[in-house]
């Protein structure tokens, strides 16, 4: 998913992956989700159930794809004072496309760190 369809996409895959052991979704198979462009979606407890169910050699990982210093990728919180009001995080592990080609951002999940409104407005090109 993309933008706010790759943050319906973190969400439902990770109830999916919640659920997989109950009856309902027994039988399916779950592979990797991809989600490109997302905002934060979830708190510190819920971003750790579900990097748990995605460990390495587990068979399912989460790829978060950032395009350059794509804004939307860095809110909520929207501004720095906000952010005791909206503590929220990513999932997963992200790599980001650079002019010099994809590289991995290492420090998961990227602490958070709002652009400022200049910095949205000019960098808005890069949510695409």
């Amino acid at each position: 998913g993309h933008s706010l369809g790759g943050a319906y996409c973190t969400l439902t895959y990770a109830e999916f992956l919640r659920q997989q052991a109950g009856t309902q979704f027994r039988h399916f198979v779950f592979g990797d989700m991809y989600s490109y462009g997302s905002p934060r979606v979830c708190l510190q407890p819920f971003a750790t159930q579900v990097n748990s169910l995605t460990q390495a050699g587990g068979g399912k990982y989460v790829f978060r794809i950032v395009n350059r210093d794509d804004p939307v990728c860095t809110v909520p919180p929207r501004t720095v004072a906000q952010i005791p009001a909206y503590p929220f995080i990513h999932v997963g592990g992200a790599w980001r496309l650079a002019e010099s080609g994809p590289q991995r951002m290492i420090q998961e999940p990227p602490p958070v760190d709002p652009q400022s409104v200049v910095d949205i407005i000019w960098n808005v090109k890069n949510h695409r």
